[in-house]
């Protein structure tokens, strides 16, 4: 059965990987170098050829690094500070900050929907790049100024992705709850998209139909998540054994990824993204079971913890959630490192028992598919992580004295309106 429901996964793999080529091929030509080196030199980054046997002193001292034998000079340094910025949205410890304060600060069934849009936009997304594997920009002309996921194919862009399906699901999961910021929320989440997907040309790690597929990505799936989590969230609650549910869905999505030829870290990192959903999902399931009042209750405590609020002033609450914020993110930090050792001996214990979950490379460097120690380690460091914001990090605040009372939009919006 679990072999079935894998090849099925792989199925639905091909075929929209085979969707996705037929549309690429269509604007292929936006898949040209040419375009990208243009795109940094309006914003003066420029490259130049440097003989072997020019001296190191002889060179600008505005140069930023070395790629190869071509110098790469940046002539706007603000430029340069904003896109890496752009890009860093995109990145790990920008994902940990934003949907924890979102989880603790916010709504937890908000953090919960965003998390899992992101989840399943991601892990589409990951898997086209191992199944389409089309190369990043070349370099020259392309001045590579970021050596992160540099072993990672580039076709769709997954920096566009979350740029766009992060900002999307915030707005579409806050609308009910915060109408009159529609405006805002909008205009500031068409800048992150904007802002994320640019930092990528500049900085040489995507052409332009890379941007285009990231973006064709979050409209194609957005829909399809927002609907899952519409239509299924509350059956899943229900589910007496929601948990071995969630557990089997994320074993499924992980079995079924696309094998690869050669190692790079795009599997690893969608293990990762799996058991960060999975966990966070796992987690909400118990807090449901433990505690399940109804709707008018719930509608009843919100109006009560707001009124218990209103003698605070902003100051206190804001310093509340950054209290809440740096006590978490230590829980966290604390909590991967000890997860990422036990995953390793689990792991080792696991490829002792069942060889076939390790992966073997043969003389010609192909991959076959499997677990593996690294995918397992990943999978079971984040979805422990996850789990551990998503459960006990919340009762931790709340025997500290720090937990939530309310959102603290519901306090801080109003300066603003």
């Amino acid at each position: 059965m679990i072999r079935i429901i894998t090849m099925v996964v792989k199925l639905m793999h091909y075929l929209l990987a085979t969707i996705f080529l037929r549309f690429s091929s269509r604007f292929i030509w936006l898949h040209n170098d040419d375009y990208v080196a243009t795109f940094q030199k309006y914003f003066g980054v420029m490259l130049r050829f440097v003989p072997e046997n020019e001296e190191d002193d002889a060179q600008e001292e505005n140069a930023a690094n070395h790629d190869g034998r071509n110098l790469v000079e940046i002539r706007n340094k603000w430029a340069l500070y904003l896109f890496r910025f752009g890009t860093a949205l995109g990145g790990e410890m920008a994902f940990i900050l934003f949907f924890t304060f979102l989880y603790w600060n916010v709504d937890e069934a908000v953090g919960r929907h965003v998390v899992l849009v992101w989840g399943i936009c991601m892990y589409f997304g990951q898997a086209l790049k191992d199944m389409i594997r089309w190369p990043r920009p070349t370099s020259p002309p392309v001045a590579k100024l970021d050596d992160n996921w540099v072993l990672e194919f580039g076709m769709p862009s997954t920096h566009a992705i979350v740029g766009s399906a992060v900002p999307a699901a915030v707005i579409y999961f806050t609308d009910s709850i915060y109408q009159n910021y529609f405006g805002i929320g909008v205009l500031i989440g068409v800048a992150i998209c904007t802002l994320v997907c640019l930092s990528r040309l500049y900085l040489g790690m995507h052409s332009i139909l890379d941007i285009l597929g990231g973006l064709l990505i979050f409209t194609s799936f957005f829909p399809v998540a927002t609907f899952l989590i519409n239509q299924y969230e509350s059956e899943f609650f229900a589910c007496e054994w929601g948990w071995l549910v969630a557990l089997f869905v994320g074993i499924e999505l992980c079995l079924g990824y696309p094998s690869q030829d050669h190692w790079n870290p795009t599997r690893a990192d969608t293990f990762g993204v799996v058991g960060c959903f999975i966990g966070l999902l796992v987690a909400d399931w118990l807090n449901h079971q433990e505690s399940s009042p109804s709707l008018n209750e719930l509608v009843f405590l919100e109006e009560t913890c707001r009124e218990q609020c209103v003698w605070r002033s902003i100051s206190d609450i804001i310093l509340l959630a950054v209290i809440r914020q740096a006590v978490g993110i230590a829980v966290l930090l604390l909590t991967k490192k000890i997860a990422k050792k036990v995953g390793r001996v689990v792991a080792s214990y696991l490829a002792m028992i069942v060889p076939m979950c390790m992966i073997n490379e043969s003389g010609n460097g192909r991959v076959t598919p499997g677990v593996g120690t690294e995918l397992f380690t990943m999978f079971y460091t984040y979805a422990m992580v996850s789990f551990i914001a998503g459960y006990a990090t919340p009762l931790l605040f709340e025997e500290l004295g720090i937990g939530k009372d309310t959102s603290i939009l519901n306090i801080v919006l109003p300066y603003f309106y």
